[in-house]
């Protein structure tokens, strides 16, 4: 899996913002991440598929992987796909 080129994760004031360094016909505006959002987009690099990442995160914060709470982290991560925020 790999991160949008076109993005880049910055810290600005304790906060976790996704900024874009190219022009994108959707949209130029940042995209403001919680913790687990900006966890995922530094764990993206390091995994092989969805299911991977999921785990990691899962580990991380101690989830057990049939949750509610680990649905929606692969929920998330499904629509990060889509979006084109990560890859595949």
């Amino acid at each position: 899996m790999q991160t949008n080129p076109d993005l880049i994760l910055r810290e600005i004031y304790g906060k976790s913002i996704l900024m874009p360094i190219r022009y994108n016909e959707a949209s130029n505006d940042p995209i403001y991440l919680n913790d687990v959002a900006a966890l995922i987009w530094k764990k993206v690099a390091a995994s092989n598929d969805l299911y991977e990442l999921k785990k990691s995160i899962c580990e991380i914060y101690e989830l057990d992987e049939d949750s509610t709470e680990a649905y929606s982290v692969e929920k998330f991560i499904t629509q990060l796909i889509e979006n084109e925020i990560i890859f595949y």
